[in-house]
């Protein structure tokens, strides 16, 4: 049984603006080497010239990130949900300071991400 792997907004182009490909391996490192048969242009955007995770793209394999586990040797089972999340950097450098504050979870359709909220 495949696993589908997600693929995000900004990564598409590298797909043939597919959403999720569906893809065999037993470890990330398999499933990603298979995506890359498919879809090899979009090696360079996921892995460095080491050919370690990016910096800024995050994979995560049923909700946990594989960093958190044994990174590109992470287990992937039959059908897990596989998801690749680039990271999203902008904004204004001039932020008003927040005083009291705490991380919060925020639930989002496919993550749970911790966002730095005011408590007034």
């Amino acid at each position: 049984m495949s696993s589908q792997i997600k693929i995000p907004s900004p990564l598409r182009q590298f797909t043939e603006n597919q959403s999720s490909v569906s893809v065999d391996g037993t470890t990330v490192s398999e499933v990603l080497e298979n995506i890359f048969n498919q879809y090899p242009e979009i090696r360079n955007q996921l892995l460095d010239g080491n050919g370690s995770i990016r910096n800024f793209v995050n994979i995560y394999v049923n909700g946990v990130d594989v960093r958190e586990k044994d990174n590109l040797e992470t287990p992937v089972e039959p059908g897990a949900d596989i998801r690749i999340i680039p990271a999203i950097a902008g904004g204004s450098g001039d932020l008003p300071e927040l005083e009291q504050t705490e991380l919060r979870p925020a639930i989002f359709p496919y993550l749970n991400l911790a966002w730095r909220v005011n408590k007034n």
